[in-house]
């Protein structure tokens, strides 16, 4: 699976950062959790047995992941833990690839970045991105 976030740029800026390239010899995925959560209104009566539920229509994923990277020197590890989190968008669209040609969709944002593990040339960096649907249809 590839994961990029693309922030709201004006036409014609290409502004796509990878989180996640995928199953590379220098870059794997660990622990991808997904947690789904709707807003429902629960509403108790005055001297009622039952609730009341409505549904507020309201979705939140939060999509945790972690990406172990191999770098090529230990000046270049070093580099990526001290700038990571600064070079990526905050908010934007975030794309799910999850083959060629198969693309999943979140508005959404980069909630946490965290550097998990630095030893040697090797990085390991947990993300946490939070959104609405996710879908084949780009969001406007």
């Amino acid at each position: 699976m590839k994961i990029s976030i693309s922030p709201i740029a004006p036409a014609g800026q290409q502004l796509t950062q990878t989180l996640l390239a995928g199953a590379t010899e220098s870059e794997h995925p660990s622990g991808f959790r997904l947690n789904g959560r709707r807003l429902i209104q629960v509403v108790e009566g005055f001297r009622k047995v039952d609730v009341t539920c409505f549904d507020r229509k309201n979705l939140r994923n939060s999509i945790e992941f972690s990406v172990k990277r191999g770098h090529e020197t230990l000046a270049d590890a070093e580099l990526f833990v001290l700038t990571h989190e600064t070079t990526l968008p905050s908010v934007g669209i975030i794309g799910f690839q999850i083959n060629e040609g198969s693309f999943l969709y979140m508005r959404g944002g980069l909630e946490s970045v965290s550097l998990v593990e630095h030893i040697g040339v090797s990085t390991t960096f947990s993300y946490v991105l939070v959104g609405g649907r996710i879908s084949n249809v780009i969001p406007r």
